[in-house]
């Protein structure tokens, strides 16, 4: 079990130093205006947030447990995060605007409440944290099923299109983000039944909610490799 611990925290590890290079490599030269690439290099920082505080808690769940807190706000940032990057490159929205911002509002509210909680002394067992918490993860099952169907439904929009205007589809048809966003949901299903599960019978292991972390990283990660390695798609 040792040994499956330490090589869990070493993947992980080295999945936050990947999306630390791919942050970089995103934010430099002929990737820096695609408004999608921001939106990719927003996710895997938030990613890694997630992934650091998973690592923390196999380690010693009660170091930094307010660190807890505020990852899990971060999880709120993914769909949204991920509807924008589809709509950005279906050509469903061609620019910028400050009104797409309120797509975040979930994940404001969120943080901030914690933010103040935390300033207070409160740490996650306190009732009001918890009830905040629990608030929490329900808007994150609710955003994921609404941004989840959303972007499926651009992907198919998208896919429709193509067909009718062009006569080949391989380097267009997206089917790569669509797998990926297939993959993310499966995976999504599964670790919100941990999560019940954990909550209604006992506890999971932390090296199952880890491993959870790292997979959903992966789908963040694959996307950002296809992204820099087709450009021509935007």
């Amino acid at each position: 079990m040792k040994f499956l611990t330490d090589l869990s925290i070493l993947i992980n590890f080295s999945a936050v130093v990947q999306a630390i290079i791919l942050i970089a490599q995103l934010k430099k030269g002929k990737y820096l205006n695609h408004t999608s690439n921001r939106l990719l290099a927003f996710i895997l920082l938030a990613f890694s947030i997630v992934i650091i505080n998973s690592i923390r808690a196999l380690f010693d769940p009660f170091f930094l447990d307010s660190y807890e807190l505020f990852s899990n706000a971060f999880l709120l940032i993914i769909t949204p995060s991920l509807y924008l990057y589809i709509s950005y490159i279906t050509r469903s929205i061609e620019a910028y605007s400050n009104r797409q911002l309120w797509h975040y509002a979930p994940f404001t509210v969120y943080i901030s409440l914690m933010i103040v909680l935390i300033l207070f002394g409160m740490g996650k067992n306190d009732p009001i944290v918890e009830v905040v918490s629990n608030i929490g993860f329900l808007m994150f099952i609710l955003q994921n099923g609404i941004y989840i169907t959303s972007s499926f439904w651009l992907l198919r929009k998208h896919r429709a299109y193509i067909k009718k205007e062009y006569s080949y589809t391989t380097n267009i048809s997206l089917n790569w983000v669509a797998n990926i966003l297939l993959s993310y949901s499966i995976t999504f299903i599964l670790g919100v039944s941990f999560i019940i599960y954990q909550i209604i019978i006992a506890p999971i292991p932390s090296l199952i909610n880890l491993n959870i972390v790292l997979i959903l990283s992966i789908h963040i990660i694959v996307l950002t490799y296809k992204n820099l390695s087709k450009p021509d798609i935007l």
